[in-house]
Order: structure tokens, then sequence, then C-alpha cells
């Protein structure tokens, strides 16, 4: 086949699924409640594993604290997941500062099949949970004051029954501000699946769900144990048919709003070894979304068949016509929420980024020969 006709189609599969998300997000914006109802104010709880995590734990709790809802209308289960640490010394000692923290302390072998990891140390908080919805985060991130009062917010359409948002990554050297802008593209292609009626991923620390509909799906207890337990709640969701009265169930399930006022900020993997580790887990949990899957990656893989195509026949421009092509089109999808989020300051680093991305789609098929995961200390196997 004629090399400039595999650059065409090269170009055109990439530049169609930059369109399809582009749209999907501008779906998903117009479906989005933006405007604040503050006399919606129902009993929340916020559900908060920790394992491991003596250094970061306050910091969450604390924000969580100072949220501006009313502080008889929400709880902070916090679940200490056998930790090895100082993590409970920690949370008891902040018992009388935050008078609303529930804790729950799970000890010996008691996570299993189902419930093994952090899908166990959530059903432990969720179990105990007065809340009607259920908001979910991490012992690593920092909450704005506004994140629940914007997450609540979305659940007044009753067809909705999972609320996503976006999580960043608190970043200062340049392989953290890499991992920023990385959370915020996949974050937006996200959610323009979920605008487009197709989930394709969302995260686990920034994830709110109806406590009815968690429970008549079972829970963690019934739903396939993943190193992905946030997807795996997601498409669990997407897939029931438990809501007979909502016509247009598949579109209207899952919200997933793109918002300041609901933005959290986790901690950046340290290493690049923790990195890759952390995009293996991701990948196989990625797998559970079939034929989605394979469609995000050929239109990837795509591109770099056109790329070594077109070197191997010494057509360099062709390849950096694709290379062009491939940082345009991931600028053209996350530049305005990097302006609706105001996470402005990253606009010099998507060049870099970008590129740098582009390699590490290249690392990760070869880390998947090993079915073994490590998280938190613990080994799972797929």
């Amino acid at each position: 086949m004629d090399i400039y006709l595999l650059f065409l189609i090269s170009a055109i599969i990439y530049l169609s699924r930059t369109i399809l998300f582009k749209i999907g997000n501008k779906l998903e914006e117009a479906n989005n409640l933006n405007i604040i109802n503050y006399d919606f104010v129902p009993f929340v709880s916020i559900v908060v594993p920790a394992r491991n995590e003596e250094n970061n734990i306050a910091h969450c709790l604390i924000s969580l604290s100072k949220s501006q809802y009313p502080i008889d209308k929400y709880e902070i289960v916090i679940v200490n997941d056998r930790s090895t640490d100082n993590t409970l010394e920690v949370i008891n000692s902040l018992k009388f500062q935050i008078p609303n923290l529930k804790i729950v302390n799970i000890t010996g072998d008691s996570q299993i099949g189902n419930l093994r990891g952090k899908p166990g140390a959530s059903q432990a908080g969720i179990d105990v949970a007065d809340g009607e919805f259920i908001l979910m985060t991490d012992a690593d991130c920092f909450v704005p004051k506004t994140w629940v009062r914007r997450v609540v917010n979305e659940f007044q359409n009753p067809n909705t029954h999972l609320v996503c948002s976006y999580t960043t990554v608190d970043g200062k050297t340049p392989f953290e501000i890499v991992q920023s802008v990385e959370w915020i593209y996949s974050n937006t292609l996200a959610r323009g699946g979920v605008g487009l009626g197709k989930v394709i991923g969302c995260f686990g620390n920034n994830l709110s769900v109806r406590k009815s509909t968690f429970e008549k799906l079972g829970g963690y207890r019934k739903i396939p144990f993943t190193v992905t337990e946030d997807l795996s709640l997601m498409k669990a969701i997407d897939e029931s048919n438990f809501d007979e009265s909502n016509i247009n169930k598949n579109k209207s399930k899952i919200r997933y709003i793109c918002d300041t006022m609901a933005v959290i900020e986790t901690s950046p993997c340290k290493t690049f070894a923790e990195y890759i580790e952390q995009h293996k887990r991701w990948a196989m949990g990625g797998r559970a979304l079939g034929w989605k899957a394979f469609v995000l990656v050929f239109t990837s893989l795509s591109l770099w068949a056109g790329i070594f195509l077109s070197l191997i026949n010494f057509k360099f421009h062709l390849a950096a016509l694709l290379i062009t092509l491939r940082v345009v089109c991931d600028i053209w999808i996350i530049l305005p929420t990097l302006n609706k989020i105001k996470y402005t300051y990253l606009k010099s680093w998507l060049v870099p980024s970008i590129m740098f991305f582009m390699l590490i789609e290249l690392i990760i098929p070869f880390t998947l020969f090993s079915n073994k995961i490590v998280w938190k200390n613990q080994v799972f196997k797929r």
C-alpha cells in the first residue's frame, strides 16, 4: 500500500477519535447541573479508605472537615485498612477536632474474594455510612471546600446514580507536573466517553454514588474484583437495569462534571517505577472495557503505525506531520479543560507532556506479560 495513503488513514483515524471526544465533552457539559441549588442538602457520607497513610491522612481529613456544607448534613467515614504504620494513631488524634468523623478499623485478613484490597475497605466504610449519597476519595487527596456541595448538586436528577469528577496531581517537579497534565487529559477523555454514552473510565478518588443504587447492585461483595474497582463500579451501574422507569437510562445514569469547585488534588508518583506500576494497573483493569478498550488502543497504535512506516520508508516529513497531528489534537482536547478548571499554568507543559505520554504508550504493553500487580504493599494477580 502506498505510504501516503497509510499516512492519510492514520491521520484520519486519530483526528476522528479527537473529534468524537470533543463532541462527547460538549454533550456532557450540557447534561450537567451547573447551577447550584443551595436548598438541596441531603445527608451524605464521605468514605475514605486509608492504608499506611500516616503522612497524608491528617491533611485529607482536615480538608474534608472544612467543607462548605452543613456539618450536621455530612459525616466523614475513615477506614483504616490494616495499616502497619501510625495511620490509626493519627486518625484517633483527630477525633475531637472533627466531630463528624466516624472511624472503621479493619484488622486481620477479613478482606477476601471480591473484597480484597481497596474494594473491601470501601465496602466496610459504606456498610456503616448513614448518608443517602456516598462520596469517595483517597487518603492522599486534598479536597476543596466546595467539593461536597458541587458533587451533591448533581444528584438532584433522580436518574443520576453515579457522579464522577476530576482529580489532578499536586505537581511541583517536572515529572509531577507531567502527571498532572496526564490526569486532566485522562479525565477529559473519560468525560467525553460518558457524554457519548460509552463508559471508558473514571477515578475512584473522586467518585460518588447513590447509596440505594450501590446496595441494589450488591455492593463490592457482588461486583467482580478487579484492580480498578472504580471502573468496575462504573461499569456495573452502566450495565444495570434496576431503574425501569428510566426511559433513557444508558445516557442519564452517570454524570461526569468538569468544574473547579469539584477538582481534587492527589499525591503524585514519586518514582518512575511507581508510575509504571500505576499504569500497568490501569491497563489491566481497562481490559474489562472489551471492544471499547480495543478501539482506544487501536486509534493510538494506528498513529504509531503511520509514524513507524514513514520512518522506515525514509519519509521523515510524514512522521513529523503525524507527531505534530498527535500533539495538536491532544492540546485541542485538554486546553478547554485547563481553562475551565483554572489550571492554566500547565499550558506551557502540554507539548513535552504529550511527547512523554507517547513514549509511555510504547512501554506499558511490555509490562503486561506479568500478571502481578503490587499496590499499597499488597500483591494481586489477574
